[in-house]
């Protein structure tokens, strides 16, 4: 068994400096807090739970993470969690919510929850930690991911086929005329907007469309990066006919560089987004988009935790669940739908 002196040292201080760091003390600095949790990472430490005066049993209790609670599904994410709600309590668990805001040590401080066993699992909906962290922490405790995944650590997931779903938006462009197609994309490098990428560019090649490199825009992924990579598109002497949007907050910003520069949407510039938030629909022009079953995922992905938890060994390490295109006046007019 790995003792609390043994991560003492590893990460080169005390052992009460250890005890400190797993009580969360503010005499400790960040930097050492961050050497010591690499430690007990790298160590797979599990704390004397008898000692600390805390219960050995299941504390039917699941963590969510996510990045942050303003991005990923916007206003829809309430829905996600809602069938984990649903799911859990009909299992007899329940989920806390701990968004990290784009911190990875805030992310590595709720993580000492599951090590210290004070919850039993964790659901990542997305992650700041890198794929070598995630691979150690999936081997270590009970984990899945929600939505957002990387297929390298091993930890299993759900999720919809987003390379499909991009193909699909795109070719309901390419059915609707357009053959000079832009897209709005993201500098946050996560799987799905990786493999959104891959599918816009997958149903430009079937439909035998060169692939122009200069047609992606990369920006923040809201509504103020939609105006300024439209913008762009706006500026440039060839634009696109059509822009797909990464996200229904995009296309919303997208819409609104279109209209502000007077042009008309969908007869000179269509626009798609992606996920069916509120946003998509709530202002003109609705904007078309996908759907993706978030209730539903949200639910699937608890169950899969709970049948990992009572030791299942038949759990599938990948399920893709299905999308849906709705198409909407800023692809098409109002007559044809």
């Amino acid at each position: 068994m790995v003792s609390l002196k043994d991560v003492a040292r590893k990460a080169g201080v005390s052992a009460s400096t250890v005890s400190r760091v797993m009580n969360d003390s503010s005499l400790i600095s960040p930097e050492t807090k961050a050497k010591v949790r690499e430690a007990i990472l790298e160590l797979n430490y599990q704390p004397n739970l008898s000692a600390r005066n805390l219960r050995c049993s299941d504390t039917k209790i699941i963590m969510c993470m996510l990045v942050s609670l303003s991005n990923f599904f916007m206003t829809e994410f309430s829905e996600c969690f809602l069938g984990m709600r649903d799911m859990a309590v009909k299992h007899g668990y329940k989920v806390i919510l701990c968004p990290v805001e784009l911190n990875r040590d805030i992310e590595r401080e709720y993580l000492d929850l599951v090590r210290s066993r004070l919850v039993d699992g964790v659901i990542f909906v997305n992650s700041m930690l890198g794929g070598d962290d995630l691979r150690k922490i999936g081997k270590m405790y009970p984990c899945v991911q929600c939505s957002e995944y990387n297929e390298e650590t091993g930890i299993p997931s759900i999720s919809i086929n987003n390379v499909q779903a991009a193909k699909d938006l795109v070719g309901h462009l390419i059915e609707t005329g357009h053959r000079r197609i832009g897209m709005i994309s993201s500098v946050y490098r996560i799987s799905s907007i990786i493999q959104r990428e891959e599918g816009y560019k997958q149903a430009l090649k079937e439909a035998r469309i060169p692939f122009d490199p200069g047609m992606i825009k990369y920006g923040m992924n809201d509504y103020n990066g939609g105006i300024e990579m439209t913008n762009q598109f706006l500026g440039m002497d060839n634009r696109p006919t059509a822009i797909f949007c990464i996200s229904d907050a995009i296309a919303r910003g997208c819409t609104e560089a279109i209209a502000g520069s007077g042009l008309r949407i969908p007869e000179d510039m269509a626009v798609a987004g992606f996920d069916n938030s509120i946003m998509s629909r709530l202002y003109w022009p609705k904007i078309t988009t996908v759907s993706q079953p978030v209730y539903e995922l949200g639910g699937k992905a608890v169950e899969r935790l709970i049948s990992i938890l009572k030791g299942d060994k038949d759990v599938q390490n990948k399920i893709v669940v299905g999308h849906q295109l709705i198409v909407r006046e800023s692809t098409v007019k109002n007559s044809a739908l």
